[in-house]
């Protein structure tokens, strides 16, 4: 089957990109919290938004089988951000106030 031949490659490239993705994104949030600096935060929450859509729907909805384990599994990660995202805003609004 021609789409399975060519999903395999997709997936993995699209892995490795997110990988980048995220990797990028810990990093300058963690910098962010650091120096009290909104700019970073706002740049690491910019980068969360293709992780989300990238890394877990897309893959979610290319694959040809998923189990509910694979869904189960995606809500982790999901979740993680979801927090993240509500907790760095409210950081975000505290460090503007300050500066």
């Amino acid at each position: 089957n021609h789409h399975t031949e060519l999903s395999k490659p997709v997936e993995l490239s699209l892995i490795f990109v997110l990988s980048l993705f995220d990797y990028f994104r810990i990093n300058v949030a963690t910098q962010g919290n650091k120096a009290g600096k909104v700019v970073p935060m706002a740049w690491a929450t910019l980068l969360g938004c293709p992780i989300v859509i990238g890394g877990y729907v897309v893959l979610l909805k290319m694959q040809t089988q998923t189990s509910p384990f694979d869904k189960y599994l995606n809500t982790v990660p999901l979740s993680f951000i979801a927090t993240e995202f509500a907790l760095s805003v409210p950081a975000m609004i505290a460090f503007q106030k300050k500066s």
